[in-house]
């Protein structure tokens, strides 16, 4: 599908097209977020009642995100839900971004979500580290010391291989998703857009909220390592 977005037009490189992209929706997200500061401090900081505006939109979803978050990471949940709701609408700006012609998606770009999986790997250690110590490294020893030597490689393999869950999941589902729509738009004109369309949406929605989850439910492994 190179050769049809508005990033060719303006003769950007192609290496740094997901960059740019991944900018633009930064950019995007930060104006959003400053006009309904805006409008919420106008309101006094009170959500109307009547009516439906972008503000109590917004606030449905990060209530609905929270309460959801509360679910997994319950008395931790206030300490890290603006880390975990920051990622969820940077991956749900970034995947509609690419449902819009002439743009491209920053998650269909392997390395802007490996950027993201890193950030997460280091970050829920950090966490673990910083709420355990260096006990926190038990957790690569497994249950019982006589078992050290073979746990550890396992423990490391796996916590690496996070990494590339988080990144390889979110990379194919929202390239594929595009690609095929790219495909049957091509082929069928009428009809099969708008279908694809809603399936793009839905799989904007749900990969968002898959890698947030998954990112919670690290951050939860690395509070209580002794479960």
């Amino acid at each position: 599908m190179h050769g049809s977005n508005l990033f060719d037009i303006i003769e950007i490189p192609m290496r740094w097209e997901p960059i740019v992209a991944a900018l633009v929706v930064f950019a995007l997200a930060a104006v959003a977020a400053l006009l309904i500061r805006i409008s919420y401090r106008r309101r006094d900081g009170v959500i109307p009642t009547g009516g439906f505006t972008d503000v109590a939109l917004f606030e449905y979803l990060v209530e609905t995100i929270d309460t959801f978050l509360e679910s997994i990471l319950d008395k931790h949940a206030p300490d890290f839900s603006r880390f975990l709701i920051g990622i969820f609408f940077f991956i749900l700006f970034s995947n509609l971004l690419g449902l819009i012609p002439g743009f491209i998606a920053p998650t269909a770009n392997f390395s802007i979500n490996l950027a993201m999986a890193v950030t997460v790997f280091l970050y829920y250690n950090y966490v673990g580290i910083k709420h355990h110590g260096l006990s926190y490294f038990k957790v690569f020893l497994g249950p019982v010391w006589w078992l050290a030597f073979l746990m550890l490689p396992i423990e490391i393999i796996s916590h690496f291989a996070r990494i590339l869950s988080l990144s390889l999941r979110l990379t194919g589902n929202i390239s594929g998703e595009h690609t095929m729509m790219g495909i049957f738009s091509s082929m069928v004109e009428l009809g099969v857009p708008a279908l694809f369309l809603f399936l793009g949406l839905l799989t904007a929605v749900l990969q968002a909220f898959v890698f947030m989850t998954l990112s919670a439910i690290y951050i939860l492994l690395s509070l209580e390592i002794d479960h």
